[in-house]
């Protein structure tokens, strides 16, 4: 049993195809996720927010991926690590507020972060919902 000091350090590795499919689910007018690939050795996913005046621009952060076969670049063989010790942050929040503009990388965390953490907790927790995703075949 763990004592209440010790927390659980949880990652997950998804597919670029299951994770565009996750961020389907999630993303609203209001809300929107999506992914893009990068050059390097991994995957830009980005969050914005078109109708919150307060929020102009979008987050962007990048996850470490691997590809699992090296000889096809089907994104169903790219695995990404979505961790936050393994994020690395590319575009930065603007915030307007009474003084101006401002940056606040911990609301920016937050909002990027706590909805789709959310969906993946459920996802792990619910064996019956991880083949509900839009274009996975159902079990």
């Amino acid at each position: 049993m763990l004592s209440r000091k010790c927390e659980v350090d949880v990652g997950y590795f998804l597919s670029i195809q299951t994770l565009r499919a996750l961020l389907l689910t999630i993303s609203t007018a209001t809300k929107q996720w999506t992914v893009v690939r990068s050059l390097q050795s991994g995957v830009i996913v980005t969050y914005s927010n078109p109708v919150y005046p307060d929020m102009p621009n979008a987050l962007m952060y990048e996850f470490p991926c691997m590809q699992r076969n090296p000889l096809t670049c089907d994104e169903s063989w790219v695995l990404i690590l979505l961790h936050p010790v393994a994020a690395s942050q590319r575009a930065f929040g603007l915030y307007f507020n009474a003084n101006g503009i401002k940056q606040d990388r911990l609301a920016d965390w937050e909002n990027f972060w706590a909805p789709l953490h959310e969906v993946l907790v459920k996802l792990t927790a619910d064996p019956i919902h991880r083949t509900r995703l839009p274009g996975r075949p159902a079990a």
